[in-house]
């Protein structure tokens, strides 16, 4: 199955959804399973630099989403932001791809910084 390394840098700019900040983390949605960071205490510009593999079905069709989320203690967590990568067709398998994508349905101009390196595609994006 096609795998895909990608790295949660950083995000800059969140919007401030407790009292003074934020404690941000990172939802990383494919077709078949969630991974999450860490939780960063108190900040609106949080550094990860955590490494996922992930598994995709189909390069060219399957998409990636990021959700933003604030961490609540007592209630729901609250939506940061979110972002997608809605397919790897362009990508180079072994190379790194640095991107740095807007956090729509924020009140800030949040960005989340992400490296991207397809590891293995099989034949699924040979002519």
């Amino acid at each position: 199955m096609p795998l895909v390394k990608i790295k949660i840098v950083e995000a800059t700019n969140l919007m401030i959804s407790d009292i003074l900040s934020s404690d941000p983390y990172v939802e990383i949605i494919t077709p078949t399973k969630i991974f999450t960071t860490q939780v960063i205490k108190r900040t609106l510009n949080p550094v990860w630099n955590e490494e996922f593999y992930i598994s995709i079905s189909n390069p060219k069709m399957d998409s990636v989403t990021f959700v933003v989320k604030d961490h609540d203690h007592l209630s729901e967590d609250d939506p940061l932001g979110k972002a997608k990568i809605l397919s790897f067709a362009s990508f180079v398998l072994g190379e790194d791809k640095d991107l740095w994508l807007n956090l729509m349905e924020s009140k800030t101009e949040a960005k989340l910084h992400l490296i991207v390196t397809p590891q293995d595609f099989g034949k699924n994006l040979e002519p």
